[in-house]
């Protein structure tokens, strides 16, 4: 590995613990509390303020405030009783973990990942080492950190992920966003996933706080000095955001990374990216008003893996392991903005078919929707998880729906944030709060099922964004297209009769979708 490339490892991470870490010369140290330390990387976001009590809380990440009525989360801390602050992260979005009252707390999906050791011990202080990093705690805890989870993680093969409250290794244990960790002792309490809403909420009101928060947190994100990007495919999120970017008013660019099935040694086999999104991107970019830019592939570079290994400790396989290798952040600046569209999924009842018809968690059922064997170290910590959710009910949820939230997004996608800041850029999700969580629960199931409540809010933002397909499959495209497209890199349209039958058919085949 080379040393530049070596010099990214656990870049933006932090360590807590009973004494200060330097990881590196450029690490920062704050007491929080007698013999309990945070240390981080210097290129990590942290901000501290005092509440109305006089207690001192630290906002690590980036949290954006979508209630357009309320003030920036570090202004409504320092307005707010030291009680009261859970209640007031609700409406924040983006990616941040909050550090106060002797507490952890994580955003709506845990983004910010924390992992901490148990029964290690080394200093001889009840406080836990917690970090954002498994490698770090790993490298803390040396032979002590225990027996590694036999399961081999495989992309899109199994379960992708080591399930919370566990992780890879015994002795590190997995904040669940369910709880709150407690830095005195290492033990957990319990938080709700999301804030109650009216059961009564219309549709329409739905719909109507959903586009408000969007809209807000693309107003209020910290765009000073930055360049911000919207990753874009044909699918439902990214539409919607583009439809809050056309209705916001801001100026941003939009991207599309490529990927290809093309299996390397060292590298997973991926496949490849769709036609549809290989063609509407710089279409629908440009029907916004948008500049849009197509990244290509570079040389593969194993080092560059090796590297993604080491610094995620090897939690998660992911497409984003190949656009790491292949150099496939290099357009942006350091410091840019990347806004994303996870967390919709919350609103899709995303996993049901995998899961069953079951009123109650079912480890079986897990196993048998991801093709895992009943013996597999999977049960075990599906158990735990299991265990966990009947002691802490969330009655109105539905436990598939509290399946996605805590194990997909809180575990795989967490994992997969961490790989993130390898790069120079901060990647935020506009949907990423708990009210936003909250609400999309409240959509009827038969629209949430069909995605119905995507569609009509970019109907109410940006209606002539509908006048491209979503997600249309290979035999929309006229055949000439098809043959022109698989031949060449770019995706480009050369012959404007090829574009106008793609036109046609857009309006003639999926009007009003």
């Amino acid at each position: 590995m080379s040393n530049s490339a070596g010099n990214l490892l656990h870049r933006r991470q932090f360590v807590i613990g009973p004494e200060p870490i330097r990881y590196r010369g450029d690490w920062k140290s704050v007491e929080l509390f007698p013999s309990c330390y945070l240390s981080h990387c210097r290129s990590l976001p942290v901000r501290s303020v005092s509440d109305v009590d006089g207690k001192d809380w630290h906002l690590i990440g980036i949290a954006v405030q979508t209630a357009p009525e309320r003030p920036d989360p570090w202004e409504e801390i320092a307005h707010t009783a030291t009680d009261d602050v859970p209640e007031r992260y609700q409406n924040w979005s983006g990616r941040w973990m909050l550090i106060g009252n002797g507490e952890v707390h994580l955003d709506a999906s845990g983004f910010i990942g924390c992992w901490y050791l148990t029964g290690v011990n080394p200093t001889q202080s009840r406080t836990p080492w917690v970090s954002s990093s498994p490698a770090l705690l790993a490298e803390l805890a040396g032979e002590q950190v225990g027996t590694r989870d036999p399961r081999q993680l495989s992309y899109r093969i199994g379960v992708e992920w080591f399930p919370p409250p566990r992780a890879r290794y015994a002795a590190v244990r997995r904040l669940l966003l369910s709880q709150v960790l407690r830095l005195a002792d290492g033990t957990v309490r319990e938080r709700r996933l999301f804030p109650h809403t009216d059961p009564t909420i219309s549709y329409e009101n739905v719909l109507e706080k959903l586009e408000t928060g969007l809209v807000t947190f693309l107003r209020r994100m910290p765009r000073a000095g930055r360049s911000a990007w919207l990753t874009l495919t044909a699918g439902y999120d990214s539409r919607v955001l583009l439809a809050a970017v056309v209705k916001s008013g801001i100026q941003v660019r939009t991207f599309t990374q490529d990927y290809r099935s093309v299996p390397v040694a060292n590298e997973e086999k991926f496949r490849s990216i769709s036609l549809a999104d290989r063609i509407l991107p710089s279409r629908l970019s440009a029907a916004a008003g948008l500049e849009h830019v197509w990244v290509g592939q570079k040389r593969f570079d194993a080092r560059r893996t090796a590297l993604f290994d080491a610094h995620t400790g090897h939690e998660v396989v992911d497409v984003q392991r190949h656009f790491f290798a292949r150099r496939q952040w290099d357009f942006a600046q350091e410091g840019d903005l990347i806004v994303g569209g996870l967390c919709f999924e919350v609103g899709r009842c995303y996993f049901w078919h995998k899961l069953g018809d079951s009123n109650v968690p079912d480890g079986a059922q897990i196993a048998r929707g991801w093709h895992e064997a009943p013996n597999s170290s999977l049960m075990a910590a599906m158990a735990e998880w299991i265990e966990w959710t009947e002691h802490t009910p969330h009655p109105e949820l539905d436990w598939r729906d509290r399946f996605y939230i805590e194990q997909r997004l809180g575990g795989w996608q967490s994992a997969r944030e961490l790989s993130m800041d390898l790069i120079p850029v901060d990647l935020i999700h506009p949907m990423n709060s708990a009210r936003a969580h909250a609400l999309s629960l409240c959509v009827p199931q038969e629209k949430r099922i069909k995605g119905e409540h995507q569609i009509d809010l970019v109907r109410r933002m940006a209606p002539h964004l509908l006048e491209f397909p979503i997600n249309p499959d290979y035999d929309y495209f006229h055949p000439l297209t098809r043959l022109y497209c698989n031949w060449r890199d770019d995706y480009t349209y050369p012959f404007k009769w090829i574009a106008r039958r793609s036109a046609s058919l857009v309006s003639s085949r999926h009007k009003g979708l």
